[in-house]
């Protein structure tokens, strides 16, 4: 564990060195050619997402929001991301590597963000599927918070009652609309709390679904080349944020999916884990 100046602290895993092919044969086109990519040195990695409450540590005014629930008036403005087990979102490359930076002065280590394909060997854990649970036609609700069916019923919202509860009310099937995977369920619709779901194989939780998460990579045509200076920390580059987050179909998250933006952009559903390296 890392201890951060607030009392919280960061869990690690050790993510073991070795080689693995990354990138995916019949998956998007920004994920081919494939190329035998060697992890060369051991590295750490954390077993989830920064939380808010880790993250405020750094930077004590960060709101992540909430996320957008279709029919919401204006005293109630969505479903809560900023509780301080959720994931933080909402916060650009530049500011993710400033945490890395301000985390490694503060508690003596060398910290980053993980390079891509740091970040798909510990995502695939040992596993050449799409997932690390199997494939497309594979249960992921012990697994993964993704697009599912739970994702139809984010209706208009009305209240009943002399509680004044809460209703959501569900779009129809054959509508197609929210995207989302009819097929199967997890356990919540929008932004989940931090390892609700089964970790890997190597004890990371929520490398797929929940949030995306920033890597060090700039988003740069396959094949990966570790030295060709993708990893060198251009912020006027595009880059790369992977995994797929609960607002993803499982057609579009996975261990090889590739998301572009500016290092600027500050988006809804994306956020980050950090690697200590050896």
């Amino acid at each position: 564990d890392v201890r951060l100046p607030s009392g919280e602290t960061l869990t690690f895993v050790r993510i073991p060195a070795g080689s693995f092919v990354m990138g995916a044969a019949a998956g998007y086109a920004d994920e081919r050619p494939r190329a035998v990519v060697r992890i060369d040195r051991a590295f750490w990695m954390s077993e989830t997402e920064v939380k808010n409450s880790q993250y405020r540590a750094f930077d004590p005014d960060h709101d992540s929001r909430y996320q957008d629930l279709h029919g919401m008036d204006h005293t109630v403005p969505g479903d809560i991301s900023n509780h301080r087990d959720q994931p933080a979102i909402r916060m650009s490359w530049q500011r993710a590597a400033a945490f890395c930076a301000w985390l490694s002065r503060a508690a003596g280590v060398r910290a980053a963000l993980p390079t891509e394909a740091q970040w798909e060997w510990a995502a695939r854990a040992g596993t050449a599927s799409r997932f690390y649970w199997g494939g497309l036609g594979d249960d992921f609700g012990a697994w993964a918070n993704l697009s599912d069916q739970s994702v139809r019923w984010s209706n208009t919202v009305g209240w009943e009652g002399g509680n004044r509860i809460q209703r959501r009310q569900p779009y129809e099937v054959a509508l197609g609309y929210p995207l989302h995977e009819e097929r199967f369920k997890d356990n919540w619709y929008s932004m989940d709390y931090v390892a609700q779901v089964g970790p890997n194989a190597w004890g990371l939780y929520d490398m797929v679904g929940n949030a995306s998460e920033w890597t060090r990579s700039s988003y740069r045509p396959y094949p990966y080349v570790d030295g060709d200076g993708r990893n060198g920390g251009d912020p006027d580059e595009m880059k790369v944020a992977r995994g797929g987050s609960f607002r993803d179909r499982p057609r579009d998250a996975g261990a090889s999916v590739r998301r572009a933006y500016a290092s600027w952009q500050a988006v809804y559903d994306v956020g980050f884990r950090v690697v200590i390296e050896e």
